[in-house]
């Protein structure tokens, strides 16, 4: 990448930015890499920033050699021997987030059964039935290939009435909606998906006692929990047709990037790829669930922490693209217009994620809507007298006794 640094005042529609002087999180700009279309996102930057860091390749614009700030050399630098490959696969949404609803419901449905088959017939000693589970992780991958969204709304509103097996089903599909982000080929898509689903079905040999413990383990038993790795490696390695790929994301989706994980202290690029992104969803999953020891964190505090986890716990690298996949608003998320109308996040615009698609429940009033019409603020920029339509602000999870779950479960 060849990248020039440019002062704020010299900024011009058709530059790409590709890096800001402050961390993403401490501005409106989740999406790491945009390309300045027009006057919302110079006046953004000049709030923020004083300067940035153009990409020149995918610029259409370039600055001026006056306007450049420092020579090249004194650019921030990656080490880029654990680096996500870049070239990469454009996936594109094939249909809206209203038409696969149904599909990824179905979807859902039958690979929540066929994980419990499966961690039942292990617990039980009884021989897996792999190929239903094959076959749903396939409907599943399939759906989120088409459009992410629906499964991504799906998982936020999902009750979980089982925190490990819903926490298998999820982490698989943030593994999958993320190796689709970051654009790796289908082969490697359902690996991930697979493998990250499978990673915690070591625990089926773990003691029951230790997995339900409301409170923080000892030292010992955290011991033991920490052997479901092992667990897991094995049993993947007796179940037909699974290959070393899948099985390496289960024994290392506990390693960490600065060599602190388990079993084995793993660093670096020592972690593969899709381990690495197994490791990152699980973390995340479980911060954002419901477990027997802890309550659910707020998305944002998550995200905030798994921010301060970049290049050291997980890969910087993966860490801001992860966020970036995540969007300022993630399908399912309560948000207020700057009408005053109340609406669901139902969908990510992916180039320019301040601007999601709304479905309205609430007018101006905040009286419930008999007709639940979609904003998509990508489209639609200005409200009925003129004035800019964004969003205001979120809002919490059941604000004004909204529950998201109401209009799509």
């Amino acid at each position: 990448m060849f990248t020039e640094k440019v002062s704020i005042e010299n900024l011009d529609v058709g530059m790409y930015v590709s890096m800001l002087d402050r961390p993403w999180l401490e501005t409106p700009f989740l999406l790491q890499g945009f390309m300045i279309k027009g006057e919302e996102e110079l006046a953004e930057l000049r709030k923020y920033c004083e300067f940035v860091y153009i990409d020149l390749e995918q610029s259409s614009a370039l600055p001026s050699q006056a306007d450049q700030v420092t020579p090249p050399a004194a650019q921030p630098s990656r080490d880029t021997s654990s680096a996500v490959p870049e070239t990469r696969i454009e996936y594109q949404d094939r249909v809206s987030i209203e038409q696969e609803m149904d599909s990824a419901q179905h979807a859902r449905a039958n690979v929540s059964e066929a994980v419990g088959n499966l961690m039942d017939a292990v617990r039980e000693g009884k021989k897996p039935n792999i190929a239903q589970l094959r076959d749903s992780v396939t409907e599943m991958e399939g759906s989120i290939i088409r459009n992410p969204d629906a499964f991504m709304l799906l998982r936020n509103l999902k009750e979980r009435d089982s925190y490990a097996y819903s926490h298998c089903i999820d982490s698989g599909v943030l593994a999958i909606a993320f190796a689709r982000h970051l654009g790796l080929p289908r082969d490697q898509i359902s690996d991930v998906g697979l493998g990250t689903l499978l990673a915690d079905v070591g625990k089926t040999r773990v003691s029951p006692d230790l997995l339900r413990a409301p409170r923080r383990l000892s030292d010992a038993e955290l011991e033991e929990m920490k052997l479901h790795v092992t667990h897991s490696v094995t049993i993947m390695e007796e179940l037909p047709g699974m290959s070393p790929r899948v099985v390496a994301i289960a024994s290392t989706h506990h390693e960490r990037f600065d060599g602190s994980g388990y079993p084995h202290g793993l660093n670096g690029s020592q972690i593969p790829l899709l381990g690495r992104i197994a490791g990152l969803v699980d973390w995340f999953d479980a911060l954002t669930s419901d477990r027997p020891y802890a309550n659910a964190e707020s998305l944002q505090i998550v995200v905030q922490q798994l921010y301060e986890c970049r290049d050291s716990t997980f890969q910087g690298e993966l860490v801001e693209r992860f966020i970036q996949m995540l969007g300022a608003y993630p399908a399912g998320t309560l948000v207020e217009l700057s009408t005053g109308e109340v609406g669901i996040v139902i969908g990510q615009n992916r180039l320019r994620r301040l601007r999601p698609k709304v479905m309205l429940v609430l007018d101006a009033e905040k009286k419930p809507l008999q007709v639940n019409p979609v904003r998509d603020l990508l489209s639609e920029t200005t409200a009925e007298d003129g004035s800019a339509l964004t969003v205001l602000k979120t809002l919490s999870p059941g604000e004004y006794g909204i529950s998201p779950r109401d209009y799509f479960l």
